[in-house]
């Protein structure tokens, strides 16, 4: 079993560290949409903007990702004078399957892990209450396209689904996102 881990770990850091030992590195800033499960005052769906960074380590078939995102939202309920402003911030981890299809064209995988923590601030007749939610980690898979132009530059496209209470429930949130890449 020790055998089987180092060869594994050995086949990996090939596949992130290109020839000469020097890993590639992306980073693209992200902008894009989700849609999420809210619960108050009643249960709902809620799409909402997100905006972050994504950094992208190895080449080749096998890759691996870590992404920081935050979405913000107000929604406002008039005949409850109630307002509710969540904030909530996440953090990706995970491995990138990468089928180069052209020159200028990369179809993914991704899967991974998904650390998640909220800030909701609640507003009913004038009085504020703020909490923060604990920490939670849900499974997220998804596939996306990359268009390269230039030598290190590209467009990207996903979309991502997050199972959200992981084995629990079978909530799911969904997550596309634009990002641009710039290879260093």
């Amino acid at each position: 079993m020790k055998s089987l881990l180092i060869i594994l770990c050995l086949s990996l850091s090939s596949t992130l560290f290109g020839a000469g030992g020097k890993p590639a590195i992306s980073i693209e800033p992200l902008y894009g949409f989700e849609t999420v499960q809210k619960f108050e005052p009643t249960a709902h769906t809620k799409n909402r903007a997100i905006y972050g960074i994504r950094a992208i380590l190895g080449s080749g078939f096998l890759r691996g990702e870590a992404e920081v995102t935050q979405a913000k939202d107000t929604e406002s309920f008039l005949d409850q004078d109630l307002k509710i402003e969540d904030t909530t911030n996440k953090a990706k981890a995970g491995l990138r399957f990468n089928f180069r299809m052209a020159s200028l064209l990369t179809l993914y995988l991704r899967s991974g892990m998904q650390l998640k923590q909220s800030e909701i601030t609640r507003t009913q007749a004038g009085v504020s209450t703020k909490r923060k939610t604990g920490f939670y980690s849900d499974p997220y898979a998804g596939g996306g396209l990359r268009v390269h132009f230039m030598t290190n530059f590209s467009l990207t496209a996903d979309y991502t689904i997050i199972w959200s209470d992981y084995p629990v429930s079978n909530k799911k949130e969904y997550q596309t996102t634009l990002g641009f890449a710039a290879r260093i």
